[in-house]
């Protein structure tokens, strides 16, 4: 069997995942906010759960606003999409999770992005730790609505 394969066979078997590392978090989230324009609000979730402060703090970029997962409502209407409760802005809802560690160093992660039932990103990265950085290896799954 293939080592790198171990993450996929313990999602697909119904292995619980680990938590995901902060590190990783705030590397893949930072490379989408830095992706995207800046009149949406961010909405950060990090396993099911808002973001801790610290990986908000992080993430933050001059430009953009990023949230707590909680502070904005999903929306599957395409004539008005997700937004940011306090403010009525356009949001992104952005989460990371189901972290699948392997024996070979490299692991298995989530990351989604959504704002309406027409516009969403499903990603499963292979990731490594490369000294105190997260790289990904390769896009197991990619899609896009």
């Amino acid at each position: 069997m293939v080592l790198s394969a171990i993450p996929l066979f313990a999602a697909v078997l119904g292995a619980t995942p680990a938590q995901t590392p902060d590190a990783l978090a705030i590397e893949l989230l930072s490379q989408e906010i830095q992706k995207r324009d800046g009149d949406s609000v961010f909405c950060v979730q990090v396993d099911g759960k808002d973001a801790s402060q610290s990986v908000l703090t992080a993430i933050q970029t001059k430009g953009r606003t990023v949230v707590i997962g909680s502070e904005c409502e999903p929306v599957v209407d395409t004539s008005k999409g997700s937004y940011h409760k306090a403010t009525g802005r356009s949001a992104l809802l952005m989460s990371v999770e189901k972290f699948y560690p392997g024996e070979n160093g490299n692991a298995d992660v989530d990351l989604n992005l959504y704002h309406n039932g027409l516009w969403a990103v499903y990603k499963t990265l292979e990731v490594r730790k490369s000294g105190n950085s997260w790289v990904v290896i390769s896009v197991k799954r990619h899609v896009e609505a």
